[in-house]
């Protein structure tokens, strides 16, 4: 609700110091702040009558508009994420093997910003009441920290998403759609009310920095929808334009391709999905860059090198971006490379495969549950693609000549689709990935707890596999 304009500038000025600004630069920007005398612009020009700082009127924070005020913003918003994560609850992750763990709590670009809560448990979870207790928890202390910085949250605006599962009799998980009706709410800082904060349904996206997103919403419904509305705004204006040939086909790469291929990177839509989606908009967008609306679309969407028309299919803006994400991600080392990696490590654990998901994306894994790098090993393979990893978090095999359940499952051509996903959930169930982990030592006889679908007596209830 308030952020730039607010911003307590003898706070701004201490927590500059703590980050090693010199105190000299310190003391000039807060005495110019002191002494700066404001007038207002209009279209009828400049006014006469200014206004000042002065102790019967003082003027907070830096100005909205202000040049300096994203800096200072940076410094306070990053002591306060750093007390949050103190004090808050949070979220946390793990490998299988646990070598690689983080935590979230509070992640935010400039003054829009997410909390995350979860328990991270290897055989159970909470209730949902104790996780409720706990959102609440963190999500009072952000508003009070933000309100002792001379922010406010705004709470008429926020809301949570609650993910639980419950499992079929086959294994297979299922995320609870109906609304969550426990209560959550937040003291207001200045009123004192508490003011309830709603439950999205599962289902139902929130928009966070213009993307929509929502854990259970497999098809993307709103994201797509926003984006085909955004791409037919977009063409209407090309379209009925007075811009010639060579304008359209630059509005095009520098505005219509720039806007859908925004949130598409952070996206896993299939082609299919896509295609049909971009079918919408584009013809009257070929039209007006002059090509006729009957020419192949192999020949539309060539690149000009080879004699095509240059246009981008919205398939190869979400592959291409996914892939540059992923790689840039991966070589760095920040928050955002430890998640990834730890989604890596456990949908590799998921595939039970002897290779790399990433390096032989052509192999067909129908009970891969992850949808994001799913998606990322679908353009990978169609556009005959690999991704070599410096760690695949791939299951070293128990002894020479072992075999993997799941490629051997799989190679035999025995079972269904369903089938093999019922496979894999006693495979993940019993916590193993190859044959020999079946059997004794010896390799002559099963063990006993894996015959009668038990898992192994040695293993440790906060451990997440065995080995």
């Amino acid at each position: 609700m308030s952020c730039y304009d607010r911003i307590i500038l003898a706070l701004a000025s201490l927590i500059n110091r703590k980050y090693g600004q010199h105190q000299t630069i310190v003391a000039v920007h807060a005495k110019t702040l002191e002494a700066a005398r404001y007038k207002l612009r209009t279209a009828k020009g400049i006014s006469a009558l200014e206004y000042s700082h002065c102790p019967a009127f003082p003027l907070y924070g830096s100005g909205q508009g202000a040049g300096n005020s994203p800096s200072i913003w940076l410094f306070i918003s990053s002591t306060i994420f750093d007390l949050h994560d103190e004090q808050a609850h949070g979220a946390s992750f793990s490998t299988p093997d646990g070598t690689q763990q983080v935590r979230l709590t509070m992640v935010g670009f400039v003054d829009d910003s997410t909390g995350t809560c979860n328990d991270f448990q290897p055989t159970g979870e909470c209730s949902l009441d104790t996780l409720a207790q706990r959102m609440q928890h963190d999500a009072q202390l952000w508003n009070d920290l933000l309100f002792c910085s001379g922010g406010r949250l705004e709470l008429g605006k926020c809301s949570f998403h609650v993910l639980h599962f419950r499992f079929k009799a086959d294994g297979t998980p299922v995320p609870l759609l109906k609304s969550f009706d426990h209560d959550i709410s937040v003291r207001d800082s200045i009123t004192g009310d508490r003011i309830p904060i709603p439950a999205k349904h599962s289902t139902e996206a929130h928009k966070t920095l213009g993307h929509y997103k929502a854990p259970a919403d497999r098809y993307q419904k709103q994201q797509l929808y926003a984006l085909t509305s955004t791409a037919k705004r977009l063409s209407i204006l090309l379209s009925t334009s007075p811009i010639n040939r060579a304008g359209s086909k630059l509005a095009y790469h520098s505005i219509y391709a720039s806007a859908v291929g925004y949130a598409l990177p952070q996206s896993f839509f299939t082609k299919a999905q896509l295609d049909k989606a971009q079918g919408q908009s584009m013809a009257s967008i070929i039209a007006k860059c002059g090509y006729t609306r009957t020419t192949a679309s192999a020949l539309i969407y060539a690149p000009t090198e080879l004699g095509g028309a240059g246009f981008i299919s919205w398939y190869s803006l979400q592959g291409v971006g996914q892939v540059q994400l992923f790689l840039k991600h991966w070589r760095t080392n920040s928050l955002i490379s430890k998640v990834l990696r730890i989604d890596v490590a456990w949908s590799q654990w998921q595939a039970g495969f002897g290779h790399s998901i990433l390096e032989a994306p052509k192999v067909s894994l129908p009970w891969l549950e992850c949808r994001w790098l799913s998606s990322l090993r679908d353009f990978l393979a169609h556009c005959n693609g690999r991704i070599h990893l410096d760690h695949s978090f791939v299951v070293q095999p128990e002894r020479d000549g072992d075999i993997f359940i799941m490629e051997y499952a799989q190679q035999s051509r025995l079972f269904t689709t369903a089938e093999l996903r019922f496979i894999n959930y006693c495979r993940l169930y019993l916590h193993i990935t190859t044959v020999s982990e079946l059997f004794n030592a010896a390799g002559t006889a099963m063990l006993p707890h894996m015959f009668q679908c038990r898992p192994s007596p040695w293993r440790r209830p906060d451990h997440f596999i065995t080995r």
